[in-house]
């Protein structure tokens, strides 16, 4: 039965970890799951209608059989199990080119939304997701205490994440979520005298979509 007025417990927040891309050849059909759209083959591509290129698709079945030309990145849909809020905010931007003859102030659209996606929960020893999101304000070490010493240095590369408001496996009942990927602008981790210690990080957005899915 559909949930008009999904609560919080109803949806999760997800890391969307990015494979090896897979070329279009003709033959394979995609295994189900996310894809984030590398190249587009310019006519006669295989890909979904007016996805292009940094868009991502859900694939079911055996529906989606790539064209040579076409490439995308497998994107593992990972719980990410410390996670408690998240949200993503939006706005669009005008110009105002009000004249003498207006009455009332009027304002144009600029024709570029902007968005930022933030995530908060609880700080996690040794967690991989959380050694990748950390890395990207400063170098990562790992030591294993017998001498071998890792060292992941800072990166800047894109993220992804993929929020889900009511998860269903109902088959025609319909799926919400925000997908989202973009650059980390900040990341704080709290050590309290007293309480849990928090984790979190805001994100400017890249790509983003309101993707309502239908479960099969």
């Amino acid at each position: 039965m559909s949930i008009e007025r999904p609560a919080g417990k109803d949806g999760k927040h997800y890391f969307l970890k990015p494979g090896a891309a897979i070329e279009g050849d003709g033959l394979v059909a995609l295994s189900e799951g996310w894809y984030q759209v590398k190249s587009r083959k310019t006519t006669g591509s295989a890909l979904p209608e007016g996805k292009g290129v940094g868009t991502m698709f859900h694939a079911v079945g055996t529906v989606w059989t790539l064209s040579e030309g076409d490439v995308v990145i497998p994107l593992e849909q990972q719980l990410i199990e410390w996670a408690t809020d998240g949200e993503v905010s939006a706005s669009r931007g005008t110009t105002e080119d009000t004249v003498q003859g207006d009455v009332h102030a009027h304002f144009a659209d600029e024709g570029y939304p902007s968005s930022t996606y933030s995530l908060s929960g609880y700080n996690r020893i040794n967690d991989e997701l959380q050694k990748e999101l950390k890395a990207r304000s400063g170098y990562v070490t790992v030591d294993d205490g017998a001498g071998a010493i890792t060292v992941t240095e800072p990166k800047g590369d894109e993220i992804a994440f993929a929020t889900c408001y009511r998860t269903s496996t109902v088959s025609g009942e319909k799926e919400e979520w925000s997908l989202v990927s973009g650059l980390i602008t900040s990341l704080t981790l709290n050590k309290p005298l007293k309480g849990n210690q928090d984790f979190s990080l805001q994100m400017q957005v890249n790509y983003r979509d309101t993707y309502v899915r239908t479960i099969a």
